[in-house]
């Protein structure tokens, strides 16, 4: 095994080059539950990047693999439509809450709105 196979952060870095399929994050043994959620979500990431580039026809080329990471994230309980930017502040910050309550607001003005 080289020195990317074995490294976490490389994987996370890179799952593309360490991993033929998304699938084979989810059956390795040698990650965490945690590790392979992580890697699933840069590559998530990375699918969702790569899916917005071929919309504005500058494709390199990869294959489309958005479906089958999310089918993975799947397996491991992590809903892939709720998924954001890894780099963003996690969702359970102060600010998240405060945007997810003002959200679940606006979401109730607007059915009372709907319904009048």
């Amino acid at each position: 095994m080289t020195n990317i196979e074995t490294d976490v952060d490389a994987k996370k870095r890179n799952p593309s080059s360490a991993y033929g399929h998304p699938e084979d994050v989810v059956n390795d043994t040698s990650l965490t539950q945690d590790e392979k959620i992580a890697i699933l979500r840069e590559w998530h990431y990375d699918a969702m990047r790569l899916q917005e580039s071929e919309a504005e026809n500058m494709s390199g080329g990869e294959p489309d693999r958005l479906r089958a990471v999310s089918n993975a994230l799947l397996k491991l309980g992590v809903s892939p439509s709720k998924e954001a930017d890894p780099k963003a502040e996690p969702k359970s910050s102060a600010l998240g809450k405060a945007k997810r309550y003002l959200s679940s607001c606006v979401d109730a003005i607007r059915g009372v709105s709907r319904s009048s």
